[in-house]
Formats: structure tokens, C-alpha cells, sequence
């Protein structure tokens, strides 16, 4: 698709998120996620419960990186 991976957001909370997380341009890691999540994302994000992503895509459009 031409798509370069700089220019990907991946999120994720559990042992097979790792690789796509260490993948990404930006990896997000959802509140709660297992450590091995956490020490391989850019970002930790809230709680799925607490609108985690939906509160780090809001921030990404204001910012004009996305959409």
C-alpha cells in the first residue's frame, strides 16, 4: 500500500502486540498492558476503560499528525 511505517500508530496490551508495537512509527501501549508492552513503547496511554485511545487520537489530530 506505500504506506512507510513512520507514518503507522499500533496499540496494544498483551504479548503478541510486542512485535507490531516495535514495528510502528508510534507504539502505544494501553493502560494495564503486560511489561514487556511497556518497555517497548513510545506512549502508555489510559485505560481502555478511561477512553485510552480514543483520548491519544484526539490528541494526534489536534496536534495535525493525523487525519
Amino acid at each position: 500500500m506505500g504506506i512507510d511505517r513512520r507514518e503507522t500508530v499500533a496499540f496494544g496490551n498483551g504479548f503478541n502486540d510486542v512485535q507490531m508495537l516495535e514495528w510502528s512509527g508510534l507504539g502505544v501501549a494501553i493502560g494495564g498492558a503486560v511489561p514487556q508492552i511497556l518497555a517497548v513503547a513510545d506512549v502508555v496511554a489510559r485505560p481502555v476503560e478511561e477512553d485510552g485511545v480514543a483520548l491519544i487520537l484526539e490528541e494526534l489530530i489536534d496536534r495535525g499528525l493525523i487525519g
